[in-house]
This record gives structure tokens, sequence and C-alpha cells, in this order.
């Protein structure tokens, strides 16, 4: 008998299998709108390429700048100038190695990280996703940068802030255990876990460290769901 049972077994497993699978494959695929602003500064040849590309996508000049629209003449003036700046260009040239972010492979990333949430969550509109690269707030302390602006609608990465250990500058005010969550593989895992807030809603009123600590914990449970794999020290450093 025992044979008999095993084959049963075996075609109830396949059988179970059969179906979810299928159902996998039936889900549809995200398409990610993804822009390497980083790539379109840096290959600009004039202040008003740049000044036209900032007046075009107001989610970089307004959501990540913190530019109003009088000022874009002086941002686009300062992110020339970055650019043009030996040592600033240099760290970008080393952002757009293959080790860090040159080639396709964070696009690929993200895709796969969002197609997961969205598999997850049928109901969640994929937010946008630009990246950018300001030297650290190079281009002037008029204009705000940041490591990640996270809404539910726009994502904006800044690369230089996730360049690791080998990159030629590190952020300012960061201690060296920290740089182990702004190392371009920790990058997904870190956009994930921001974008977490989204799912796990805190009480804006409560400031106690009990209440962060819930809070990363739903966000650590969330960002492990979508990217099992990720080493835990690159979420938390």
């Amino acid at each position: 008998m025992r044979p008999y049972l095993l084959l049963l077994f075996t075609i109830l497993t396949f059988a179970a299998c059969g179906p979810k699978k299928q159902k996998e494959s039936e889900l549809p695929k995200i398409q990610l709108d993804f822009m390497r602003f980083d790539r379109l500064f840096a290959e600009a040849k004039s202040i008003k390429e740049i000044d036209s590309l900032l007046k075009k996508n107001p989610e970089i000049t307004v959501g990540y700048f913190r530019c109003v629209s009088e000022k874009i003449p002086f941002l686009a003036k300062d992110i020339f100038a970055l650019f043009q700046n030996p040592e600033l260009k240099s760290f970008y040239e080393q952002s757009q190695k293959p080790e860090f972010y040159g080639g396709n492979q964070l696009e690929i990333d993200l895709q796969a990280a969002f197609q997961e949430i969205h598999n997850q969550f049928p109901q969640t509109k994929v937010p946008k996703i630009r990246t950018v690269f300001s030297g650290f707030g190079g281009i002037g302390s008029e204009f705000a940068v940041q490591h990640l602006y996270v809404t539910d609608t726009l994502i904006v990465v800044g690369l230089d802030f996730f360049m690791g250990k080998k990159g030629k500058y590190s952020p300012p005010n960061v201690y060296e255990y920290q740089l182990r969550r702004l190392e371009p593989k920790a990058l997904v895992g870190q956009i994930v876990l921001q974008y977490s807030a989204f799912f796990n809603q805190q009480d804006s009123e409560d400031h106690t460290l009990l209440s962060d600590m819930i809070w990363y914990g739903k966000g650590f449970v969330f960002t492990k769901k979508i990217l099992p794999s990720l080493p835990d020290s690159l979420l938390f450093g």
C-alpha cells in the first residue's frame, strides 16, 4: 500500500502546486516609471538644458530639492556647476561603475521589489522612482537634499548617499557603522523599508521609543517579506 500512498501524495502535491504557479504567472506585471536624473544632469550641455529638465519635472524640483518655481534658474546653475567640478564629477563617475550604479541593475532590482509588493497588495499604486546626484548638497545650502525622499506616489533616491565604504566620499555626519545600510546593496532594502510606512501606520502623536521600536519591527517584517534574502545588517546597520 505504501507505494500507492506515495504516488497519491505526489499527484496531490503537483495538483496543489499547479494552480498556484498558474495564478502567479497570471498576476499583472507592473510598469515601473523609473528615470535616471543623475545621468540626465551629468549629460546636460548647458544650464538651459538643466533648467528645462527641472521645469518639466516638478517632482524633482519641488519634491526633492524643495525649490520654488522662481528659483529654478538658480538651482539649474548650481547643478550644472556641480558637474563641472573635477572632484565631484569624479565622484559621480565612480557611481556609474558596475559595482555601484552603472548599467540597469538598479532598475531591475526595483522592478522586482515593487512587483512583489504589488503581488502582495494588488490595490497599491506603484510610485514613480527618480535618481539624482547632488554631492551631498554640493549644489548649495539653499536647496534641500537627503538620501531618500519617499511618498506613496514618488520616491527620489540620492545615489551619492548610497556609495558605501568604497565611495570616494562619505555622507556628512554619518558614523562608520551606519555606512552598512548606505551600501549599494542596501539601497533597494532601504527604499522598501521606508515605503513600508504606508502599510504600517504609526500614531503621529506618539513619539515614544516603544512606538518607534514597533514601527521599525513592522517595517522589518514587511521588508523581509518582500526581500527575504536581504541580510539584516543592510537594513539596520
